[in-house]
């Protein structure tokens, strides 16, 4: 989420973190990303174990993220 977000300050930071962990969702400024980045970032941040894509598949989607969507 850090890597993405470029965030001005921690509070910022903590708040996004909150916002993803409390109700599932990204912040605003997320939302010019590409749709299948966002999916993604979701899914590696789940709770649920089951629900994260392995390095592999992160590794996989990420040509069709840039190509498709951008």
């Amino acid at each position: 989420l850090e890597l993405f977000g470029n965030f001005k300050t921690q509070m910022e930071t903590v708040k996004s973190i909150k916002l993803l962990t409390n109700e599932r969702k990204l912040p605003s400024k997320f939302d010019n990303m590409p749709s299948l980045l966002r999916e993604l970032l979701l899914k590696m941040t789940s709770s649920e174990i089951d629900e994260r894509p392995s390095s592999r598949q992160v590794r996989e989607m990420l040509p069709l993220i840039y190509e498709g969507d951008m």
